[in-house]
């Protein structure tokens, strides 16, 4: 059994959280444990870049990130679904791993999974895209890429399509 923290940066509901539904489903099928964060429900504030965390090891910060840190350091899986805005992950997604730095060191090695949904109806686009998170991901260490689920061609809440759902449910099975 694995634990799996899942990370979704859409601020609407819609396609990233039909897929991180699926994906979930699938891992929570063979006994795994699941979390799903939806950072457009918790408090996240920008990093300060006051380096307290590397000098000391905490964030100054009094948000929610404080009870995120040992979810993200005690995950056997993680996961990270970004919407592409611009040719990028979210905002959001950003923000999340700049206040991330305190487990820079520490963060340890995970499995990873990327959900990338987008306007685009081309993967070549979205691997494109993903370019910046995977240089995060590396900075981190996390460089064991399990899969990428792909949701192309969806621009509306509801465009994502029944074979991109099936497929996030088969990796998440997989796990």
């Amino acid at each position: 059994m694995k634990n799996i923290v899942i990370i979704s940066s859409s601020m609407r509901k819609g396609n990233s959280d039909k897929l991180c539904d699926e994906f979930q489903k699938g891992a929570s099928q063979n006994g795994n444990k699941t979390e799903r964060i939806n950072l457009r429900e918790i408090k996240l504030n920008y990093c300060l870049a006051c380096r307290d965390c590397y000098n000391f090891g905490n964030c100054v910060q009094n948000d929610d990130m404080n009870k995120i840190y040992p979810k993200i350091k005690n995950a056997d899986v993680l996961v990270f679904a970004t919407p592409i805005y611009y040719g990028e992950m979210s905002g959001q997604l950003k923000t999340f791993f700049d206040r991330l730095y305190p487990l820079f060191t520490s963060i340890g090695k995970k499995e990873i999974y990327l959900i990338a949904t987008c306007y685009e109806n081309d993967k070549k686009f979205v691997d494109a895209s993903l370019e910046g998170l995977k240089r995060v991901l590396k900075d981190f260490g996390l460089t064991n890429i399990k899969g990428i689920i792909y949701g192309e061609n969806s621009d509306e809440p509801n465009d994502v399509s029944d074979a991109q759902l099936k497929n996030a449910f088969n990796i998440g099975v997989k796990i």
